[in-house]
């Protein structure tokens, strides 16, 4: 009994992360979201804002900003402005009445435009993973062309940059 139920469980954990791993490989070579997105200085930001750029979009969630600089830092030393560099904040699990609090706490903290996604729609349609940042390259065709998510670590980097590399060439 206890085989079973263990071979079953197994089982449940190797198919989610099959599932998992295929829908992460379909969002490559989709057709960019289009959104609408304010920052917290609530200037609107709508997606064609950004058509005709490569564009990098940064997902994270609270915890995830923490490590976002762990990104943008080489990314924007290496590629410099030949990529737009969009943050967005997944704030959807902020409770309606304290939206002007975290608002106005982000606009203390950052001096540059964090788009805030109340709803959630960005983070859930990009796979916004939990507790890190969540990074998408858009191409200026309008393409994802690249998505990966980490703490940030060098392997992680010179990874995520090399690939940039390549799309870039093309």
């Amino acid at each position: 009994m206890k085989r079973h139920f263990f071979t079953l469980i197994l089982s449940c954990i190797v198919v989610c992360s099959f599932v998992i791993a295929v829908a992460e490989t379909a969002l490559i070579g989709t057709k960019a979201k289009q959104f609408t997105l304010v920052d917290q200085f609530s200037k609107e930001y709508p997606w064609s804002m950004y058509r005709g750029k490569n564009v990098m979009l940064f997902l994270a969630d609270r915890k995830g900003s923490e490590l976002t600089t762990q990104w943008t830092t080489p990314l924007r030393e290496k590629f410099g402005n030949a990529i737009e560099y969009i943050p967005i904040a997944d704030v959807s699990a902020v409770p309606f009445f304290l939206k002007s609090f975290i608002r106005g706490k982000i606009k203390d903290k950052y001096q540059y435009p964090i788009l805030l996604d109340w709803d959630g729609d960005v983070a859930e349609h990009y796979l916004l993973k939990p507790d890190v940042p969540t990074l998408v390259f858009i191409d200026k065709s309008e393409t994802v062309r690249y998505y990966t998510y980490g703490k940030g670590t060098e392997a992680e980097i010179q990874k995520a940059i090399g690939e940039i590399e390549i799309i870039l060439r093309k």
